[in-house]
């Protein structure tokens, strides 16, 4: 059925929440505007509640649950308890992006710079225990002999900058000369 009991107000979009803006026209005609906005679910406020005698809130998705049951669209949220099995596999499902972002912070004094370059050496660690980054991801889409080709193509290209260079250097002119042509 995919049900949740919210514990805390929330603001759920819901299909049939809409907010309506009309502007008149130069001409004097209203021009209706209608936009989707989110709806406010506050389980303390008894003009939300769907079960007046339990004093609670509960949603679901469209066709999803029993009549009366707020319906809203989205992933559902921590503050949210699956009331059934198939909204415990929703919730499940969303569960590894909840991670609270003051919870994350080092707890040590750290800054967050040192926290993330604490989570990149973790990394390092990681690649650097299970071998080289290239041997992890086998590479199946360059042949050989195309990198064969390529490096022949590089070692042409560094043999024409070195000709290049020593050309530079050879007619370029040593201090002591340019102050004797200077005098």
């Amino acid at each position: 059925m995919a049900r949740w009991l919210l514990k805390e107000p929330h603001y759920l979009n819901s299909p049939h929440t809409t907010w309506r803006y009309t502007e008149i026209d130069q001409d004097g005609e209203a021009i209706d505007h209608n936009f989707v906005v989110p709806r406010l679910m506050d389980p303390k406020d008894p003009r939300h509640w769907t079960n007046k005698q339990a004093q609670e809130i509960v949603v679901c998705y469209e066709g999803k649950g029993n009549p009366g049951d707020r319906i809203f669209t989205g992933p559902p949220t921590p503050g949210m308890e699956p009331l059934d099995e198939e909204a415990r596999a929703i919730s499940n499902q969303y569960s590894p992006s909840w991670a609270h972002p003051i919870d994350t912070l080092p707890s040590n004094g750290q800054s967050y710079a040192d926290g993330l370059l604490r989570q990149l050496t973790d990394q390092l660690m990681a690649v650097s225990k299970t071998g080289s980054p290239s041997s992890a991801i086998p590479n199946q889409t360059i042949k050989p002999e195309d990198f064969k080709a390529l490096q022949d193509q590089v070692a042409k290209l560094m043999e024409a900058n070195q000709a290049l260079v020593s050309q530079l250097t050879s007619k370029a002119e040593t201090p002591a000369e340019a102050k004797r042509r200077a005098v």
